[in-house]
């Protein structure tokens, strides 16, 4: 049985978002939660996890409650890969979804790396086409310069994972 919830802009829902907002963050405080999919079937009945994913998107309420959520959840799965309850390779996997922080640095990471990548391929352009634009001592070092930090944003999830291997040998 569908609960008709009034939508002032259109057609009523068949949920009520703020109860199934507050019930998710209740969800998501216990011990052993995880994920937000253990989420969707526990209901009766169960909800698809897309609808989840766009009220966060459509409604500023569910948005708020998603992320806290999702740091419920973060903080679980930190005590549970402490525990050793969670495999680290699915820590790792999942880490940017749960842990705001996390994706924020990824984010940004990204972004850098983007237009790095970006300003490399304007001087490569530069570079290769020599005969016609000289290119500069201060561009040649430019590129070179990127390509080290190019170099080391690539290297940077491999010496982490090192990281963590040697730590756990310990």
């Amino acid at each position: 049985m569908k609960n008709n919830i009034k939508n002032k802009n259109g057609r009523p829902r068949e949920h009520d978002r703020d109860k199934i907002a507050q019930e998710m963050i209740e969800w998501a405080r216990l011990p052993a939660s995880s994920n937000l999919n253990a989420f969707c079937v526990s209901l009766e009945p169960p909800i698809d996890p897309s609808k989840i994913s766009n009220w966060a998107k459509e409604d500023d309420n569910f948005r708020q409650a998603y992320r806290i959520t999702k740091s419920y959840l973060a903080k679980n799965r930190e005590e549970m890969l402490s525990d050793g309850i969670l495999h680290q390779a699915a820590y790792n996997r999942n880490a940017r979804v749960y842990d705001f922080f996390e994706n924020e640095k990824w984010e940004d990471e990204t972004l850098f790396a983007h237009r790095l990548k970006e300003e490399m391929l304007k001087l490569e352009i530069k570079l290769k086409s020599i005969e016609q634009v000289q290119a500069t001592q201060e561009d040649i070092e430019r590129y070179e310069m990127m390509m080290r930090q190019l170099k080391a944003i690539h290297s940077y999830p491999s010496a982490l994972k090192a990281a963590s291997i040697s730590s756990k040998t310990e």
